[in-house]
């Protein structure tokens, strides 16, 4: 059982949960183009963030996670790229003259990276900023960054495929930016709203950027009120307050786009929506796609029609069965609808920017996509549920695994290498990281456990060193080994302060509770 937050364990989760916001900000302004140093620059923030997050669960003895709906979602998409990872990106083959085998496995491992980062930052988001999200300045500076750093990106990126996804990301800002509008997801009954003239400002501004980005990108703009109408039904469909208006806004909003689409893009009409294959190809499906296509083209035929379509369907399922939850209490206060409704837009938009041309490519579309389901259950006011961290856990272990066993690493590399970080450096980390998450699952509650775990964290970069020398082509080194030992070892340190900071709870904070 999780200890009560004290003093100390509360200054720890407010650093944190600020750190987190600040990424937030800073990513938003400025990872909103596709250089693999603003992928590096993410990548480094949110593994700091989880050992950092990690210690402090530690520190409180919890071992669970935030159960969230949508990472179910994305567990078929990931099952299916480790498949073509072990298939086809392990090196296990004797290389070729073909060139394309020079990235054999790198673009399977970014991918598969890729999506386990944006698990952890939906899991660090729900954990972390519900209570940032009880100010309105927190919203109102996040959906400024969005709605700014995708502005920024349209009037300095002439690519039109990069600009429709930011121009779905600015809008998904704005109804960040509304949200505000409706006060905190935690009071029971209405807010007091602000003043008038604040109101009118706030509508305003969002009113300019909306027709901003809109010119800029015409047909995501139709796309964006199409996906706006749909959420608008939807909620219309489970909320009984304000159902007549809320179907009639969605409806019209879905008609109108569905026409001015077939006006403005009819070749929207023309794309193949069905992937060719059932499991997809993996990264042999960069031979016909590339950075410029959707992120729905490059999923389905790395995954698919299994997993594209579990991804669309569950994500589809989570947002109903989260909107389904919420009901009863917006049934009761205005101020529920109508944060129930921003947010479920700022959510669709987000979720439609990853899957546009460029989308999946861009840091800033997967920060969108982080912020806005990651706190989509606090904005419809449904306590998030615990579950065990163990398969979290354990599906860490499996990627570092695989990052360890595959001859090409992708996106890992490329990105850190901007900062000068080469391979030995990464095997310090993933011993840390290995080493922290073990000491968390077994020390929680006796020093002796979690010294075990980093025992057992040292043998696993050891063994792995064996496994690789002798079942795949890369050599076994003693020096990654011994790099992964440090790395593992050096997290003794800051797991014994955080289970030595125990003894400097306060015993005045009120709710503080001594075992």
């Amino acid at each position: 059982m999780a200890i009560r937050l004290g003093r100390t364990s509360r200054q720890m989760q407010a650093i944190l949960r600020w750190l987190l916001a600040g990424v937030y900000v800073v990513g938003m302004l400025c990872w909103w183009w596709p250089s693999y140093r603003a992928w590096g620059a993410w990548m480094t923030a949110m593994l700091a963030l989880w050992a950092l997050w990690v210690l402090w669960q530690t520190h409180t003895g919890d071992r669970t996670v935030p159960a969230h709906p949508f990472c179910l979602a994305l567990t078929v998409p990931l099952l299916l790229l480790c498949w073509h990872v072990t298939r086809t990106g392990l090196g296990i083959a004797a290389p070729t003259a073909d060139a394309s085998q020079e990235l054999a496995g790198a673009l399977n491992i970014s991918v598969l990276w890729h999506m386990a980062l944006l698990v952890v930052g939906i899991l660090l988001t729900q954990s972390l900023l519900p209570r940032a999200a009880e100010h309105a300045a927190v919203l109102c500076v996040c959906g400024l960054a969005m709605t700014a750093g995708a502005a920024a990106a349209a009037a300095w990126a002439p690519e039109a495929p990069v600009r429709g996804a930011l121009s779905l990301v600015g809008l998904a800002g704005i109804a960040v930016w509304l949200t505000a509008l409706w006060g905190p997801p935690s009071r029971a009954a209405d807010p007091a709203m602000p003043r008038r003239f604040r109101r009118i400002g706030c509508v305003g501004v969002a009113v300019v950027g909306a027709v901003a980005l809109s010119a800029a990108a015409p047909g995501e703009a139709l796309l964006a009120g199409g996906c706006a109408g749909a959420a608008l039904v939807m909620t219309g469909l489970l909320f009984a307050r304000h159902r007549a208006l809320l179907l009639a806004v969605g409806g019209l909003l879905v008609v109108a786009a569905a026409v001015g689409g077939a006006w403005v893009r009819p070749d929207v009409l023309a794309v193949r929506w069905l992937p060719e294959t059932w499991l997809g190809v993996g990264e042999a499906a960069f031979a016909t796609v590339g950075a410029a296509d959707s992120g729905r083209m490059v999923l389905g035929r790395m995954t698919g029609r299994v997993g594209l379509g579990c991804l669309l369907a569950g994500g589809l399922v989570a947002l109903a069965g989260l909107l389904w939850a919420a009901r009863r209490r917006a049934q009761t206060a205005d101020s529920d609808v109508g944060r129930a409704v921003t947010w479920t837009v700022a959510t669709v938009l987000a979720s439609g920017a990853a899957l546009a041309p460029a989308g999946s490519f861009l840091p800033l579309v997967t920060l969108a996509v982080s912020l806005t389901w990651g706190l989509l259950p606090a904005m419809l006011g449904r306590p998030s549920p615990a579950r065990s961290g163990w398969p979290v856990v354990m599906g860490i272990f499996v990627l570092l695994g695989l990052l360890g066993a595959a001859r090409r690493t992708g996106l890992l590399a490329w990105g850190t290498s901007m900062f000068g970080v080469g391979d030995t450096f990464q095997h310090a980390i993933a011993g840390f990281l290995a080493a922290v998450m073990l000491a968390w699952m077994l020390g929680t509650r006796h020093v002796a456990g979690g010294l075990i775990g980093i025992a057992l964290a040292v043998a696993m970069g050891a063994a792995g060193e064996v496994l690789q020398g002798a079942f795949t082509a890369r050599a076994m080194e003693l020096g990654d080994a011994a790099a992964h030992a440090v790395g593992a070892v050096s997290a003794g340190v800051p797991y014994l302060l955080a289970i030595g900071a125990r003894g400097c709870e306060s015993s005045e904070a009120p709710e503080w509770v001594p075992r």
